[in-house]
């Protein structure tokens, strides 16, 4: 590990401050270093919903496909904001296991949460993905449907809807 990403773990580690525990999160996204994993995995059962929201996105950032596991736990959080920012990072990682967790999350409390996992559906794909969003169609929530109308002709299907 290099010297700016140990110093930057230390602080995502150890530092008091949320904010700056926040920052290093971030940080650590943008630099894209598998390295920074491990701690960004710890961070994302950090006391401050900003700091498990940060640590998320940048699993997310990173793009490695074991940070799936990682994130499916935080589809429950308890903050919206996390769960929010956990279907960002599932969305950005693209992968398919990922789908019928997200399909979980269309009907959150929070409407947000759930049109963005709509469209994140629609990002990763594929056959499931289809029958998901097709699903979404009939939901409570006019964003919902809208998402899901709006991704599902990127999948390339040449079928007709029910």
């Amino acid at each position: 590990m290099n010297d700016e990403i140990a110093e930057l773990a230390n602080t995502l580690r150890h530092n008091e401050n949320w904010y700056r525990r926040h920052e290093a999160a971030e940080t650590l996204g943008r630099k894209k270093n598998k390295q920074a994993i491990d701690v960004l995995a710890a961070a994302l059962a950090d006391e401050n919903q900003w700091v498990r929201a940060s640590a998320a996105l940048a699993l997310g950032e990173i793009g490695d496909k074991r940070s799936v596991e990682l994130l499916i736990p935080l589809l429950k959080d308890p903050e919206w904001w996390v769960r929010l920012k956990a279907v960002e990072a599932l969305g950005q990682l693209g992968d398919k296991s990922a789908l019928q967790p997200l399909a979980a999350v269309i009907g959150d409390d929070n409407q947000l949460v759930g049109e963005t996992a709509t469209q994140a559906i629609g990002t990763i794909g594929g056959e499931e993905a289809f029958e998901v969003l097709v699903t979404a169609l009939k939901h409570k929530s006019w964003r919902v449907r809208e998402r899901a109308a709006l991704s599902l002709p990127h999948l390339g299907k040449d079928r007709s809807l029910p």
